[in-house]
């Protein structure tokens, strides 16, 4: 596997408005953005910016704050993550990062999961 440059578009150029950051990110070298997550963005409008920008889009998180171990939540994780595939495949992006149980603030477990068994 080759990896290309990729910044990520949330937490860097945040003095510009999101979608000026991926011309931002191709102007400075990069060849690639990523950002967190896709929920939150106008996907068409994502799209023509990276288009616009000549910038791939290397991915972003497709498991929201869901947790596949908390088997409570394996239906939703399930489901949210065949609707972050899709809009992965809407904007071209290389990958989905997941996490086996979501992140919540400053990047913690958003859940906790104890053992019934010492």
């Amino acid at each position: 596997m080759i990896f290309q440059k990729s910044a990520c578009i949330e937490t860097l150029y945040t003095e510009l408005p999101f979608l000026e950051r991926f011309r931002a990110a191709g102007a400075d070298g990069f060849e690639f953005v990523e950002f967190w997550s896709w929920t939150d963005k106008d996907l068409a409008a994502v799209k023509a910016a990276a288009d616009a920008a000549g910038i791939g889009i290397s991915g972003f998180n497709g498991d929201a704050e869901l947790s596949l171990i908390d088997p409570a939540q394996k239906t939703a994780y399930k489901a949210f993550l065949r609707r972050s595939l899709d809009a992965a495949m809407e904007i071209g992006a290389r990958s989905v990062t997941v996490h086996s149980n979501g992140l919540g603030e400053e990047g913690s477990f958003a859940h906790t999961m104890t053992s019934a068994t010492p």
